[in-house]
């Protein structure tokens, strides 16, 4: 026979859940991989990429300020 209406919600909700599972890593690792290497706003202090010129985030220019970046703090010493 057929499946039944209570099989097909539990193989809808794991496949639903795999798929939350495999989108949640992604996300999550494309956020961190942007943050290493990056650089703290001065204006706003969202990590940005090292090399940007205006935040993605508050949208102000970050060129002409001092950045402060992750070895200048001195935590990899």
């Amino acid at each position: 026979m057929g499946l039944g209406m209570g099989e097909i919600i539990i193989i809808l909700f794991l496949l639903f859940g795999v798929i939350w599972v495999i989108f949640a890593a992604f996300y999550f690792l494309a956020k961190y991989l942007t943050v290493i290497g990056g650089k703290a706003c001065p204006h706003c202090a969202e990590k940005i990429k090292k090399d940007a010129i205006v935040c993605r985030y508050c949208h102000l220019d970050v060129t002409g300020v001092q950045l402060e970046t992750k070895t200048s703090r001195g935590l990899f010493k």
